[in-house]
């Protein structure tokens, strides 16, 4: 077949005289497809020198398949959930669907199902059909999460912090579900603190075996426009002053909003959905002036904040 059109041109500077080797790095190109590519220079002067039009094929994906089974009686288990990543994917099979499709590889799972404690380790995946077996260890007692937005999208990635006798913690799959195996009976607190949603707090009691349900549906934070306007100390504008719009931080370390932008040339920044909260900070920096920091913001409301440097 012929080529598709043009795909963009990937730049390296090269010092010296030219000669050497080097490499180029392409991501996002698609399995099993034939490109073609050529290179090309361009010396201190402008003159182009061009090479012969070349070809190559990427990799098939492969196969990856897990079998989970039972912990000491080996029984399959048919209604698991794998999580499949890596630095660029993220996947979590329905129930029951243990097959991936991937390229090469480091990736992390987890597989969770009720009745059960989760496991999850790492897997570095170099051929097709591969197989990984996984055993999940029982458990006496299940907590099934499942967290949605107001539209039933399902929340993947949520924090949940947990506190009983002890602090414990899990987090939402891609299909919204989190799996919590208490350690024993007696009352149990929680705590949802989910980037631009409203806090959620609740309690559940753990007294026998049966697996406790709870659906929760967070609710969005309203979003706000922050506008900053940076002068001098006559009040002209200043270009290109850095400002960073920072939240606190979630339980698990995550900053809940962070952001950079530059003033344009009437020394304007806009921040557009911004969650309300309290709690934000700002700095802004710029290599000719000095401004003071702060750090207990709360936007509530669409804000203009007028900004001069402290010298």
């Amino acid at each position: 077949s012929s080529p598709s059109g043009e795909m963009g041109t990937i730049i390296d500077y090269f010092p010296g005289d030219g000669f050497g080797e080097f490499d180029i790095y392409l991501y996002g190109l698609n399995p099993g497809t034939l490109y073609y590519y050529r290179a090309f220079a361009i010396n201190q002067d402008g003159q182009i020198g061009y090479g012969a039009q070349r070809t190559f094929t990427t990799s098939e994906l492969y196969l990856l398949t897990f079998i989970v089974l039972e912990q000491g009686t080996e029984t399959p288990i048919d209604n698991a959930m794998v999580t499949l990543e890596s630095y660029d994917f993220n996947k979590t099979n329905d129930e029951g669907d243990y097959e991936f499709h991937v390229e090469e590889g480091d990736y992390n799972y987890s597989v969770i199902a009720e009745g059960y404690k989760e496991d999850a380790n790492g897997i570095y995946i170099d051929s097709d059909n591969e197989i990984k077996t996984v055993y999940l260890e029982p458990s006496a007692y299940t907590v099934v999460f499942t967290l949605t937005d107001q539209n039933d999208k399902p929340l993947s990635g949520i924090y949940i912090s947990i506190e009983g006798a002890d602090p414990y913690y899990c987090t939402t799959n891609g299909l919204g579900k989190a799996i919590f195996s208490p350690p024993g009976m007696g009352e149990y607190t929680f705590e949802i603190d989910a980037d631009g949603y409203e806090p959620y707090s609740g309690n559940f009691q753990v007294e026998d075996n049966n697996t406790i349900y709870l659906p929760i549906i967070l609710q969005e934070l309203p979003k706000h426009t922050v506008t900053f306007h940076v002068l001098d100390p006559w009040g002209d504008p200043i270009e290109n002053a850095e400002i960073t719009l920072q939240e606190g931080y979630k339980k698990n370390g995550e900053k809940a909003y962070y952001n950079t932008l530059y003033t344009d040339m009437n020394g304007y920044a806009i921040f557009h959905e911004v969650p309300e909260n309290q709690g934000y900070s700002y700095g802004i920096y710029h290599i000719n002036y000095i401004f003071q920091s702060v750090y207990d913001l709360e936007i509530n409301d669409d804000m203009l904040i007028e900004v001069y440097p402290l010298y």
